[in-house]
């Protein structure tokens, strides 16, 4: 099975268990030392702290504190980018949740198992209120790293 359809099976069986709030399910899918990096943002009028967790048991905690305090409705996530990071993947995401009226803009770090090990959130915007990117710079990007492999060869 190609990357990118065995990727996009992984995310809709994670987003399942996140919308049934199934942490034995969505427990699965993370590694045992899984990082998550979270800014400080507001949801309406509740803030949430910037916030960094180690570990399964404190992201999983993290994550159901989350959903004790709202509906997390997760839609299809879209995948913005793809790349290979030494022996892991690295995957750009939008991930959008209707109900509280938000976009997460994020990535997920993958090993070579499809293990989640690190979640970064960089922006919360308005539901699906993301400006286009361009391709121009991720292409350019890419470029740089295909040469800087070449060249170190």
């Amino acid at each position: 099975m190609p990357k990118r359809n065995k990727i996009n099976t992984i995310l809709n069986e994670f987003r399942v268990a996140w919308n049934k709030k199934d942490l034995n399910e969505f427990s699965t899918f993370v590694d045992s030392e899984v990082i998550n990096i979270s800014p400080a943002l507001k949801i309406g009028i509740v803030p949430i702290k910037a916030k960094s967790t180690n570990g399964r048991h404190h992201f999983l905690k993290a994550t159901k504190e989350i959903w004790e305090q709202f509906d997390t409705y997760m839609d299809p996530m879209e995948i913005t980018n793809i790349s290979d990071e030494g022996d892991g993947t690295v995957v750009e995401l939008l991930t959008h949740y209707p109900v509280m009226d938000i976009t997460d803009i994020n990535e997920i770090y993958l090993d070579k198992d499809f293990k989640m090990t690190k979640f970064v959130h960089h922006k919360i915007t308005k539901y699906r209120a993301v400006e286009n990117k361009a391709p121009f710079g991720s292409l350019i990007l890419q470029g740089l790293k295909n040469k800087m492999k070449k060249v170190f060869k």
